[in-house]
Order: C-alpha cells, then sequence, then structure tokens
C-alpha cells in the first residue's frame, strides 16, 4: 500500500468513521497506471469504469457529507477522467463540488484551475469564461473568441482557425457524404508533423486522393487548451491540409482512439478502413496509400451501394468498431494496429521533434 494511499485515507477520517473515498479515488490512480501502455481509449474506459464507483459512492450520502479532503479527491478524479473523455456530464461532477467548496470557503486555485480545464475540454466557452472574470488570477488564458462560419455547411461540428489568426470559426465537416480522410493529429505532435510533411511531400498521394474523389480533413483531438500559434504554423506549411479541432469526442463515434496520427477513411459517412502511427516515411505514406485502394477509381453514386459482378447489393458496412474496420496493411503487422511506436498517445502526447531530414525522394522511388 503506498503512502500516498495512506495519507489519502488518513486525511478523510471524519468522526471515527472511515470514508471509502480514498481507496475509490486509489482505483482510479491505478487505472490509469496499469494500462500505461494501452491506447488512450483503453486507458479511458479503465478510468471511466474506477470513476463510476468514485462517485457513486460519493452521492450516496450527498456531496454535503463529504470531507473538503473527499471533495478535492472528487474533483482529481473527475479531472484525471476528463483528460481521456470530455464531457458535459464530468464537467457538471465539477461544478456540483465546486458549488459545495465555495460554501464552505475551502475552494482553491487549483480547484478553479481544474473546473475552467474541463469547461474549456467541453467547450463551455461561457462558463470558462465566468471562471475567469471572478477569478482573474487563476493561471489560466481567456477563451479565444468564437464566430459563426458564414456559410453553413451540414456536417459534423468541428472549430477552425479565422482568418485573423486569433478566432475560431464554428464549422462543420460534411463527412456524411462523399468520401474524407480524417486524420487525427495534432501540431505539437511530432509524428503528426512528419505525416503532414511528407505526405505534403508526396506526389502519389495527392494523386491517389484526385483519382478516388476523396477529401481530406485534419481533426484535433478534444484538449482542454486550444493551440493557435501551432494552428498558425500549420496552416502556413499545409495550406491544403485543413486543420480542425473537434467539439466533441461523442460526434466520431467510429474511432475508438484519439492517440495521433491516425487515419480514417470514410465513404458517405461509414467508416471503412483505418491505420495509424508514422514510424517512417516510407511505411507510412505505403500504409496511407493502401488504405486509399479500399475504393475504387470511378467515384460511386450518392447514395455510395456498390453492385457485384452478379447485380446483388453488396452489404455497406455501418458505423462500427475499429477492430472490425481495420485495413491491416504491411505496416500494420510490422507496428501493430492500435498502439504503435510512430505515435503520440491520446490528448497527454510526448511531444517530439523533427531532425528536418527528408528521405521522402527515396522513399517515393522504390514504392
Amino acid at each position: 500500500m503506498s503512502a500516498h494511499f495512506l495519507l489519502l485515507l488518513a486525511s478523510s477520517l471524519s468522526a471515527g468513521v472511515q470514508s471509502t473515498l480514498p481507496a475509490d479515488f486509489e482505483r482510479v490512480v491505478q487505472a490509469e497506471l496499469t494500462h500505461a501502455g494501452s491506447t488512450s481509449a483503453v486507458r479511458g474506459k479503465a478510468i471511466a469504469d474506477a470513476y463510476e464507483q468514485l462517485h457513486s459512492g460519493a452521492h450516496a450520502s450527498g456531496l454535503d457529507a463529504l470531507s473538503d479532503s473527499d471533495l478535492d479527491l472528487l474533483l482529481r478524479a473527475a479531472r484525471k477522467l476528463q483528460i481521456y473523455r470530455p464531457q458535459e456530464r464530468i464537467e457538471r461532477d465539477m461544478a456540483a463540488v465546486v458549488d459545495v467548496l465555495v460554501r464552505r470557503g475551502a475552494l482553491s486555485t487549483a480547484h478553479l484551475e481544474t473546473w475552467f480545464d474541463a469547461a474549456m475540454a467541453t467547450r463551455n466557452f461561457a462558463t470558462a469564461t465566468s471562471i475567469l472574470l471572478a477569478h482573474p488570477r487563476i493561471g489560466r488564458r481567456p477563451p479565444p473568441k468564437v464566430m459563426d462560419a458564414a456559410i453553413h455547411v451540414e456536417g459534423v461540428p468541428v472549430y477552425a482557425l479565422a482568418d485573423d489568426g486569433r478566432s475560431l470559426l464554428r464549422s462543420h465537416i460534411p463527412a456524411q457524404s462523399g468520401r474524407w480522410l480524417v486524420v487525427v493529429s495534432s501540431p505539437g505532435c511530432g509524428f503528426s508533423t512528419r505525416a503532414a510533411n511528407d505526405l505534403h511531400a508526396s506526389r502519389i498521394f495527392r494523386e491517389r486522393l484526385a483519382e478516388r474523389d476523396v477529401s481530406t480533413a485534419w481533426l484535433q483531438p478534444v484538449e482542454k487548451t486550444f493551440d493557435i500559434a501551432g494552428a498558425r504554423r500549420w496552416r502556413d506549411r499545409h495550406p491544403d491540409f485543413p486543420l480542425y479541432w473537434a467539439s466533441a469526442q461523442h460526434d466520431w463515434p467510429q474511432l475508438e482512439t484519439w492517440d495521433t496520427p491516425g487515419f480514417y477513411l470514410f465513404q458517405e459517412g461509414h467508416l471503412i478502413g483505418a491505420a495509424s502511427g508514422w514510424h517512417d516515411t516510407r511505411d507510412g505514406i505505403q500504409a496511407v496509400l493502401s488504405l486509399l485502394d479500399q475504393i475504387p477509381t470511378r467515384p460511386l453514386p450518392s447514395e455510395a451501394v456498390r453492385m457485384t459482378r452478379r447485380g446483388h447489393r453488396a452489404r455497406r458496412q455501418p458505423i462500427t468498431s475499429l477492430r472490425h474496420s481495420l485495413h491491416r496493411t504491411p505496416f500494420h503487422r510490422q507496428t501493430g494496429v492500435f498502439h504503435v511506436s510512430g505515435a503520440c498517445a491520446g490528448i497527454a502526447p510526448q511531444y517530439l521533434g523533427i531532425d528536418g531530414r527528408n528521405p521522402l525522394d527515396r522513399a517515393i522511388a522504390t514504392l
């Protein structure tokens, strides 16, 4: 039993009655540590399961009956889950705890920062602004200004960088129609930037997109911050690779993991294949080309129904688990399907630099 756990246990003793919150919180911590080598999706599920047990125990007696230290544990557990699964319900859990701490006069700057981060991750900019106005000394930047795009397009809601390079635009990706290669990526992930650099310089990749009438969208995971400066650099370097911020994870139920980079091929809103990671130029480009080769050169009708040679309709694959729809290329057999060495792990990636060397010319010649 760790010393950290014993301290939490001792701090939560009240009137001789032992609280179960420290033990429940320790399960949340262990859920993350136990699955440290897994994808962000696997870690997120394990933490969510542990959090539900902690949440149920806390609300069984009511928040007002909990000690200040127990309320602090609740916020810390919610913060850990919010990193992997940002959702409005968790932000509301935090708001309820904060309300009790305010009435007791026990609210700290760390508590406010946790709540602010959750509001940002759930795109609740009004709440984040209110927190900052009431407590301007917390160490957080104001939310960016958000505007509506001039042209409304039906599709999955996202945010884009406005022309002024400072504000955000509410926009949509029409991934339910046509063919789309959605790349989960981040300007702060070295593997993502390597992939963008290599694909940007690949003539074969651009030709394959044109032959198969595939549009691209580079999608940043849901996080507590908006890397505006990184988005500006991305736009300057890759103007033909539009970069967006996801609005909510549940808008993309087809994605089991938000590790970057991840490549997801959609046809009429149906996920037909995926690839992940960017180990090196040659294997990375080949994996994406193999992914694109799953669809024919000739555009399909709007209803996206393929006909077999016998004249029967081929069954369309519904939105389903990546484990059943993943296209396994030689690249995947070499590096693994979901968790590969050439990927940044989900919401808290290990930021890696780029050495600036690009062996693309040699790699393309051998593809």
